[in-house]
């Protein structure tokens, strides 16, 4: 009796472990990371803006709104000023009257006022008339107190100097009242564009008359 020592054959390949064409072939899984987990986001993210600290538009202030009716003010107080000191064409009256003048000041004044308020009102509604009227009483007190101070602050300065400073002074107060005029409108949220063809055509009379004003009365300022 001899023993089999005949070779076993191998086994032949099942179905399941046939390859399959065009098969993908096993993802391997990912090694653990040693170190910080990398970000998989894009390098371009859009971040969202109205969570940012400074996204915010910034809401009209109504320290600028009183500065804005004060240089209004103190511009229309130094134009009128000056027309009403200096003689017309001939010498025989002035350029203009001191009733017209009080009005133009009064009324630019009040327009200037109103303007801001409106302004101020749109953007943040009170909560009770009460709040309506402190808040344009603010804005007026404001601005007569800081026109106020800053006119016994150029008599002062007047008086006390040793020769005349009224051109200076004038230009001075000239100035200031542009530029405090330019900077409230600024701070006060007035500087958006005229919604109507209507309002766009007031806005560029009211600067060209504005700056035709200013402009004879640095006419004058320099002559005399």
């Amino acid at each position: 009796m001899t023993d089999d020592t005949s070779p076993t054959p191998p086994a032949e390949p099942g179905v399941d472990d046939v390859p399959v064409a065009g098969a993908a072939a096993p993802v391997p899984a990912p090694a653990p990371a040693s170190g910080p987990v990398a970000s998989i986001a894009p390098y371009r993210v859009i971040h969202d803006s109205t969570n940012a600290p400074f996204a915010r538009p910034r809401s009209p202030s109504l320290l600028g709104a009183a500065v804005f009716v004060f240089g209004v003010l103190l511009w229309a107080f130094v134009v009128m000023g000056e027309l009403t000191t200096s003689y017309a064409p001939g010498r025989h009256q002035m350029l203009v009257g001191e009733a017209l003048a009080v009005v133009f000041v009064l009324a630019t004044s009040a327009a200037a006022w109103g303007v801001a308020l409106r302004r101020s009102l749109a953007t943040i509604a009170p909560a009770t008339p009460l709040a309506t009227y402190a808040r344009g009483g603010f804005i007026a007190l404001v601005a007569i107190a800081m026109w106020m101070a800053v006119i016994f602050c150029a008599t002062v300065l007047g008086k006390a100097g040793s020769k005349s400073l009224d051109g200076p002074i004038t230009m001075m107060l000239l100035i200031l009242a542009v530029a405090a005029a330019l900077g409230g409108r600024r701070l006060a949220g007035l500087r958006g564009k005229p919604a109507t063809s209507r309002q766009r055509w007031v806005a560029r009379l009211l600067w060209t008359g504005a700056s035709l004003v200013s402009f004879v009365a640095f006419v004058e300022i320099l002559g005399s």
